[in-house]
């Protein structure tokens, strides 16, 4: 399993309560060309994987924040999880432009 990337903005959900509400995501790099985005919206922040590649950008939405839920790994994610799940997501865009998938 890959370790987990920290950032003291988006680790808890106490401090990404204190990020301005904005359209632009606060990004964190996670690997070469991967990285996972939080976006606060008014009633609590949703997360973001993206990837590029050398042709293209890639983004999929990985679901919700636990702002104002405790997380579940279904639908609601910290950000630890949201890692994780963003890493799943790499791996099969990565295997679809190989061809593989």
């Amino acid at each position: 399993m890959a370790r987990t990337v920290r950032n003291a903005k988006l680790d808890i959900r106490s401090r990404r309560a204190k990020l301005v509400v904005r359209l632009e995501l606060y990004w964190t790099v996670i690997s070469a060309g991967c990285a996972v985005g939080y976006r606060r919206g008014a009633n609590g922040g949703t997360w973001v994987a993206q990837m590029r590649d050398s042709a293209k950008q890639h983004d999929d939405a990985l679901g919700a924040a636990d702002d104002n839920r405790d997380a579940d790994s279904l639908t609601v994610f910290s950000f630890a999880q949201a890692q994780e799940r963003a890493r799943v997501y790499f791996a099969r865009k990565v295997r679809e432009l190989a061809g593989l998938d």
